[in-house]
């Protein structure tokens, strides 16, 4: 028994183990008379089966096509190939995707900008060759509905875009405008309050507008889809006319990554990335001119 031992600290030694122990899986040899224990074949499939599927994983997503890819589980769309194949054309933002963080996140902006802007611009374009979007806008209540719907949906989206920036750059409403507010609602506070309650409390998806009527007067309303007031002041007897220079997105896809269902929240942040310089300039070249805002100009 001692001569055993012996041998297995001497066995021990000489495999590079120092150990006054018998032996164990830990430090026995790899082969045991001349066969592989199981434990290093257990070991070395386990690494080999990894090893393949890392493979596979790289190999398929440099062979995908797709315009989605993910990182740390983000979802991360970016430019499609071409924006100008068609009488319209996506117009380049006053900013980058980005520089609405953190009230409106940079994902949410690739997503609703680059494919669901762009997305109404690719579909207005194979529905229509009437290259007047005002028009189209005027018309799209007895047209065929999938330009109402593209044509309405890049028109609105266009003055949406627009009318966003910077937070540092937000400012405040032109003395013009402001003495507009004033006279129709009170005072901004008043204004924003009746505003902002219009857009959470918008049933469905759709839009908030602020736009000036016939007597100058600012009136907020609501539209479904993505409607506006351009069209239906056109197309029903009776109603008023309104121009809208200002018009907030209410569909979920504006706000759904990063707020969820707290659309109020989107709404309360929304104010703070609002261009009022821009808005400003639509209400006094546009609006209060009784024509419709032409934001591509």
């Amino acid at each position: 028994m001692a001569e055993r031992m012996e041998q297995m600290e001497t066995s021990d030694e000489r495999d590079g183990f120092v150990s006054s122990q018998k032996e164990s899986w830990l430090n026995a040899p790899c082969i045991a008379n001349g066969r592989l224990r199981r434990a290093e074949v257990f070991i070395a499939l386990q690494f080999f089966t990894i090893l393949i599927l890392f493979i596979v994983a790289i190999s398929a997503g440099a062979s995908s096509g797709s315009t989605l890819s993910m990182c740390a589980e983000t979802f991360v769309l970016v430019a499609p190939p071409s924006t100008d194949d068609g009488i319209f054309a996506l117009p380049t933002l006053p900013y980058g995707v980005g520089d609405l963080e953190p009230h409106i996140d940079e994902n949410t902006m690739r997503f609703h900008y680059y494919k669901h802007f762009n997305g109404y611009r690719t579909n207005l374009n194979s529905a229509t060759s009437i290259s007047n979007l005002t028009e189209i806008q005027l018309t799209a209540m007895s047209g065929d509905a999938k330009v109402r719907n593209n044509g309405g949906g890049f028109y609105n989206h266009g003055l949406f875009f627009s009318t966003l920036c910077h937070a540092a750059q937000s400012g405040h409403p032109s003395n013009a405008l402001a003495a507009a507010i004033d006279l129709s609602f009170g005072s901004y506070q008043q204004f924003w309050a009746a505003f902002s309650s219009a857009a959470s409390s918008r049933f469905g998806s759709g839009w908030v507008w602020l736009s000036c009527d016939a007597q100058g007067k600012l009136k907020i309303t609501t539209t479904p889809n993505q409607d506006n007031p351009l069209m239906t002041m056109s197309s029903f007897a009776g109603t008023p006319l309104l121009f809208p220079f200002l018009g907030l997105d209410v569909w979920e896809h504006s706000y759904y990554l990063k707020y969820q269902n707290r659309r109020s929240d989107f709404v309360t942040s929304w104010e703070k990335v609002i261009n009022w310089k821009q808005v400003s300039r639509y209400y006094e070249r546009f609006a209060s001119q009784q024509l419709a805002v032409e934001w591509w100009r």
